[in-house]
């Protein structure tokens, strides 16, 4: 990094290298493709969970150990289903473009704004009613809030996480 980001004396301090250097902010949020997969996989452990507090004939001869081995196929699948869509921040004067641009369709807006903010994997604005068609409202929506996070979060806090703590203090060891 460049002074202008480490240093806070206002004689040394850089505005324009800080300016130059400053980024749009991102947020990211995983969907899934199969999450009907979920439903299954949740059958399944009921299954399990049946069959070792009353073990019978009803489960077809299933045991423990192949409903098991359904249930990781099944979350495998899901898994493989995964998608992260990473968000940058939209200005102002990009939503009063496409405001005027889509003035009496919101959809087409929000479709058109969506396109704009889509970093990974980029979208254009006429894929996204077949993304929403395809994986549900709710996942709709938690790409929609990801993509207001990365606009209009008010504080911005570097990330802090255990896990990388945890890490490093293990590779220090």
């Amino acid at each position: 990094m460049s002074d202008a980001f480490t240093k806070s004396d206002p004689d040394v301090f850089d505005l324009d290298s800080w300016i130059d250097g400053a980024k749009l902010p991102e947020k990211s949020v995983t969907v899934y493709g199969r999450a009907d997969l979920a439903a299954r996989y949740y059958e399944l452990e009921q299954q399990l969970s049946d069959e070792r507090n009353n073990p019978d004939e009803r489960l077809g001869g299933s045991t423990p150990a192949t409903i098991a081995a359904e249930m990781t196929k099944v979350r495998d699948a899901m898994q493989a289903s995964a998608l992260t869509f990473t968000f940058r921040a939209i200005l102002d004067d990009e939503t009063a473009k496409a405001k005027k641009d889509h003035p009496a369709n919101e959809d087409a807006r929000t479709y058109a704004i969506l396109a704009l903010q889509a970093l990974n994997p980029k979208v254009p604005a006429e894929k996204w009613p077949m993304i929403r068609s395809k994986i549900g409202e709710g996942q709709f929506m938690a790409l929609l809030e990801a993509a207001a996070s990365a606009s209009y979060d008010r504080t911005v806090s570097v990330p802090f996480s255990l896990a990388h703590s945890a890490a490093l203090s293990t590779q220090d060891s």
